[in-house]
């Protein structure tokens, strides 16, 4: 019954816990259930949360980057659902994705109800915080180019 969900997905936030590597790994059967049902051009998103257990903390963020390279994920972050941190840009960061791509669903008779005003959300990108006594920070497509000399996750 899920996978009738993955049809018309315009994008796709796959969630693990940082504390919990076996929860990484069974992702791997979403992946495989989107790639299955959802549209070829289906936005995916890798999202490791509890980032604010960081004494827990099992699964490295170069651990996530592997794995989303490993199965083409298209963009990674962490975010913690319980202080959210990193929440507000991961979800302004897939809109901006959806609406550069709006194009490719209205080419296939879908359309998508994106727009996005920058004006709205002044800052909202890249955002740092300080916690657990370290710089934290969203990982997003420019993280790639930048600290990994990659473009997405090739």
């Amino acid at each position: 019954m899920t996978r009738i969900y993955f049809r018309d997905a315009v994008a796709a936030i796959i969630v693990f816990d940082v504390t919990n590597r076996d929860t990484l790994e069974k992702t791997a059967k979403w992946i495989d259930d989107l790639r299955a049902e959802a549209p070829e051009n289906c936005i995916l998103c890798l999202t490791g949360n509890k980032i604010d257990l960081e004494d827990k903390r099992v699964v490295p963020q170069e651990d996530m980057i592997v794995f989303a390279q490993k199965h083409s994920i298209d963009m990674v972050f962490e975010t913690s659902a319980k202080t959210n941190y990193g929440m507000d840009d991961m979800i302004y960061e897939i809109a901006s994705e959806i609406d550069l791509v709006k194009d490719r669903f209205t080419q296939v008779g879908r359309t998508t109800s994106v727009s996005l005003d920058p004006s709205l959300a002044p800052g909202r990108r890249g955002s740092t915080i300080k916690e657990n006594n370290r710089d934290s920070k969203d990982l997003t497509k420019g993280d790639f180019v930048e600290q990994k000399g990659m473009s997405k996750t090739e």
